[in-house]
């Protein structure tokens, strides 16, 4: 019996030793932005879902900018990442969350958005996109000034739908020319 037990542990501790080594989750994000741009000028910073498993991953990303509450773009100064504050640009008075705003990520694959930022300082700066997800269900039933919101996915679990917090960084340096 003792041979079996450090037989077995053997085997185990073998066949670890011999998986490879992965620091990927599920889901990855990934930040695409020019490395230069100049001052006030709209920059295009392409968002990207990447699903690293071998199963479909939902996520819930609104697909209307200014509603995009689980999703944000901080930009810190490079030398000592402060943060700085883009201008705020007021959303309208509502947006009601719907099964639009869920996307399928198949195994393998990668869906993208776009999301405009606009930096009015010169100088060197990252870009640090956070991405967090902890609702697993929308019941409804909440009060809004566009109406009571609906369940969605029936009000149940909704299905592949991943979540957690994800952070990502790009740099880019802004110029008056």
């Amino acid at each position: 019996m003792k041979k079996l037990i450090i037989l077995t542990l053997m085997t185990t501790i073998i066949l670890s030793s011999c998986q490879p080594k992965t620091t990927s989750t599920p889901l990855e994000i990934k930040l695409e932005t020019p490395s230069t741009a100049k001052i006030n000028e709209e920059i295009n910073a392409k968002l990207i879902f990447k699903n690293n498993s071998e199963d479909q991953i939902r996520i819930h990303f609104i697909n209307y900018e200014p509603f995009r509450f689980n999703s944000q773009i901080t930009v810190l100064k490079k030398e000592d990442k402060s943060p700085i504050n883009p201008p705020f640009i007021a959303p309208p008075h509502g947006y009601i969350i719907s099964e639009k705003d869920f996307y399928m990520v198949e195994p393998g694959k990668e869906i993208s958005f776009n999301q405009k930022i606009k930096i009015q300082q010169e100088g060197n700066f990252i870009l640090r996109w956070n991405y967090e997800n902890k609702r697993t269900k929308w019941e409804g039933g909440i009060e809004t000034l566009d109406g009571i919101t609906k369940p969605l996915f029936e009000g149940k679990e909704v299905k592949y739908l991943w979540t957690g917090k994800l952070i990502t960084e790009n740099e880019i340096t802004l110029t008056t020319t």
